[in-house]
């Protein structure tokens, strides 16, 4: 029996120890699996960590860029308006003095018709009153001949009628001798 109890207990003594030496191995296994997904999860996390920081640093490489190009495009516009102003103003500065020279040009074409027209209404009016003065006179010197023609009438008129009186006083004259010498 005796014999029968020691074989019982090694046979005890090495499932204990092969138990334990499964249990050891099982717990070896399970803290590498455990460190392998401890080890696996933080790689990921390192992962998605440089992922999520190359991504932050794409969009702020991004946004500066952006930022620049901004910056360039509104520095642009800037230079264009300024040129444009700058075009503008010589165009205003080379419009004016051409304005100016043109409106010269049309006072001094305007007051050339001006003066042209004065003088030729002055001429106008000259022959006008020159005519009229002719005209005048002429009519004026019309009557006056007019009036001495009838005076030279009436004088004429006068002398015959004088004439034919001093006639008819002369036949009365002689017819009164002829009758008293008859009567003698």
């Amino acid at each position: 029996m005796n014999g029968n109890s020691s074989s019982t207990e090694n046979e005890n003594e090495r499932n204990a120890r092969r138990v334990d030496s499964q249990q050891r191995t099982a717990d070896s296994r399970a803290t590498e699996n455990e460190c392998q997904r401890n080890a696996r999860r933080v790689d990921s996390k390192k992962r998605t960590a440089a992922r999520r920081a190359a991504g932050n640093e794409s969009q702020r490489n991004a946004r500066h860029v952006h930022s620049q190009q901004r910056t360039v495009a509104r520095r642009a516009t800037e230079n264009e308006n300024q040129r444009n102003a700058h075009r503008v103003d010589s165009q205003q500065s080379m419009a004016y003095p051409r304005a100016t020279e043109n409106e010269n040009q049309r006072n001094t074409r305007r007051v050339d018709s001006q003066q042209r027209t004065a003088a030729f209404r002055a001429t106008e009016n000259e022959s006008q009153s020159f005519a009229q003065r002719v005209y005048s006179q002429q009519r004026k010197a019309g009557q006056r001949a007019t009036k001495n023609e009838w005076q030279r009438n009436a004088r004429r008129v006068d002398c015959q009628k004088r004439t034919a009186a001093q006639r008819a006083r002369e036949n009365e004259n002689q017819w009164n001798a002829r009758r008293v010498d008859s009567q003698k």
